[in-house]
């Protein structure tokens, strides 16, 4: 997986079921990889968990809301108003929030 592009593992972050896919994905560095895997409705529990306390609100918000995870964590209300942050919109090719029609 290590020679893959951020393109490709985004693409599999989304869909993957497998734990060590998913273990190497939920440390990459980037958090669109991990924002792409926290929207994933496979998502093993205690890789739903972990995400939900990842460094980045836009990562950790959407992992609360997957149905695999299982803790909870409170947000700043100035987190979930922004809308990139609350933004369940699965679209690998958008890179630019500011834009959205949401």
């Amino acid at each position: 997986m290590k020679n893959k592009t951020n393109f490709e593992l985004e693409q599999l972050s989304i869909h993957t079921r497998d734990l060590n896919e998913q273990k190497f994905l939920a440390n990459h560095v980037s958090s669109r990889v991990r924002r792409n895997l926290a929207l994933n409705k496979n998502l093993r529990k205690e890789i739903a968990n972990e995400l939900l306390f990842d460094c980045v609100v836009n990562v950790s918000y959407i992992a609360s809301k997957n149905s695999n995870t299982t803790e909870k964590r409170k947000f700043l209300k100035s987190d979930v108003e922004n809308k990139c942050v609350s933004c369940e919109k699965i679209d690998i090719h958008y890179t630019e929030c500011s834009k959205c029609e949401k």
